[in-house]
């Protein structure tokens, strides 16, 4: 994955990369009488996978395709997510795949450039299961901006 993402840096796209994955699903349910809010973390996962998000063919339905580098077998990288651009690569739609078939639809927004978020809600009864996602870039980093005063 290294050799492909140390490719010329003018084909490479911002999106492309390795990244780690950490995850905090919440449950947000009202109070009966009151009407309150409760909010309840239910779950978190803080560097649980590694990732690596890579261009898709030209004329795919789909922009990138999220490949898993935490996989049980060793060579073996199935694809668990598919990304479309939505807005000059700063907007994104994410499905993730389950091993079961299931998907998940996440809307994704870059924050910086090296963190991307993603989120998902659903309503069960009067609760609603937010899942958040959050990918670091770890490879290749974003080249950071040196400011020089001349002193």
């Amino acid at each position: 994955m290294h050799r492909y993402l140390g490719k010329e840096v003018g084909s490479i796209n911002k999106l492309e990369g390795i990244y780690s994955v950490s995850c905090v699903i919440t449950k947000t349910s009202k109070m009966f009488l009151s009407g309150r809010q409760k909010v309840k973390v239910v779950e978190r996962k803080d560097n649980y996978a590694r990732v690596a998000f890579i261009k898709d063919w030209p004329g795919a339905k789909r922009d990138f395709i999220e490949v898993s580098l935490s996989y049980h077998v060793a060579n073996k990288y199935p694809i668990v997510g598919e990304v479309s651009t939505l807005a000059e690569g700063e907007a994104y739609l994410y499905k993730h795949i389950e091993p079961d078939g299931s998907d998940y639809d996440f809307s994704m927004a870059a924050s910086s450039g090296d963190l991307i978020e993603g989120e998902h809600s659903e309503m069960h009864r009067r609760k609603t299961i937010t899942t958040r996602l959050s990918y670091m870039k770890i490879y290749p980093k974003v080249a950071t901006q040196q400011v020089f005063s001349n002193q």
